[in-house]
């Protein structure tokens, strides 16, 4: 896709590229100002008169006047040709979640930027945002541009990216990417306690059942949300006397009303006794002081169990661990042929040999 008029320069039909003996038009008529859009008007209070000469990407007129061979000289004429395309295709397409799929990941930083009216493409992102899994996921990055660059309004951004908080979203392929839009979603220090409560609430939730490089990534999450909202702190000093006493309501759609405040992160407390060294380790935050700055999400995205082992691997032992210096010959000892517990028990597998 051709950013400037200068990139226009390679044709498809050689005899296509001599440009028309009237591209350089004087300026528009009357008539011609008033077809243009109807945001003009605004440029004579925005902007002063300049002697400097028109940008080179701009066309004089409407480019949906001219003829296909001097349409061939415009980025505009490009653009608008490039949208149609690809709304034309998306049609096709918004039924299959594998294809869905493929152009979402490039969506936001491929596709969207050469759209003339990005905001288009609003119904479809919805669309895709209803279905389950991976493909809401992809979609939230191109729902979040709509948002932040032009303007789109959609109130249940909040309850619809608090319902993709299930069981498998810390097993599948997008989980960093998602955790990098999750980092920017809750940065703002104007969302209600409440909601962000919910959101690490649910986390810490699914923390249980998730494998060891998807709880690497949990907990600076939490800690950084906690370190930004004081008043989330009492969630970490609570104490729950039993688990059935914990307030917070699991299967609540909407995460203003879970009452997740008034719970405790007691999940998180469990990962001191993990089975994996750096996640015990790691877990010892939330008992000591906050005074250490906010991590970096983005070094604990990456994570594999293949990159927890090899760390695990080379790291230096400062204290050599305890070991027991008398050797055994066997695994369990020798076989009591006197003792009339064993005198009936069979070997098959010559363990007592």
């Amino acid at each position: 896709m051709p950013k400037a008029k200068t990139e226009i320069k390679s044709f498809y039909i050689p005899e296509l590229a001599k440009p028309p003996k009237d591209l350089a038009m004087s300026k528009p008529s009357e008539e011609d100002e008033e077809l243009s859009d109807e945001d003009d008007w605004r440029k004579y209070f925005d902007s002063k008169e300049s002697s400097e000469p028109a940008d080179a990407n701009t066309p004089d007129g409407r480019t949906s006047q001219f003829s296909t061979h001097r349409k061939l000289f415009y980025v505009q004429s490009h653009r608008v040709q490039f949208s149609g395309a690809w709304l034309a295709l998306l049609q096709y397409i918004k039924s299959s979640p594998e294809h869905s799929n493929r152009v979402l990941s490039i969506l936001h930083h491929t596709i969207m930027p050469n759209l003339t009216q990005p905001i288009q493409l609003m119904d479809w992102i919805g669309a895709c945002i209803e279905f389950d899994g991976a493909t809401a996921l992809l979609a939230f990055n191109a729902l979040f541009v709509l948002i932040q660059e032009h303007n789109l309004d959609y109130p249940d951004f909040y309850t619809r990216l608090y319902a993709l908080l299930d069981k498998n979203i810390l097993h599948v392929r997008y989980r960093a990417r998602f955790f990098r839009l999750l980092e920017l979603f809750l940065s703002s220090t104007h969302l209600p306690a409440n909601l962000l409560a919910s959101f690490i609430k649910r986390l810490a939730r699914l923390s249980l059942s998730a494998p060891p490089p998807a709880i690497i990534m949990l907990i600076p999450f939490t800690y950084n949300i906690l370190k930004r909202h004081p008043s989330l702190m009492a969630m970490i000093h609570r104490e729950v006397d039993s688990l059935d006493l914990d307030p917070f309501l699991p299967d609540e759609p909407s995460p203003f009303l879970t009452d997740a405040i008034s719970s405790s992160l007691w999940e998180l407390n469990t990962h001191r006794l993990h089975y994996a060294a750096p996640i015990s380790a790691m877990a010892q935050i939330f008992s000591e002081p906050f005074t250490k700055p906010s991590y970096v999400q983005e070094d604990f995205l990456d994570h594999t169990y293949g990159t927890l082992y090899t760390a695990e691997a080379k790291r230096k032992i400062v204290k050599e661990p305890a070991i027991n210096i008398d050797t055994q010959e066997q695994l369990f000892g020798q076989r009591l042929e006197n003792d009339s517990e064993w005198r009936n028990v069979k070997d098959p597998c010559n363990i007592w040999i």
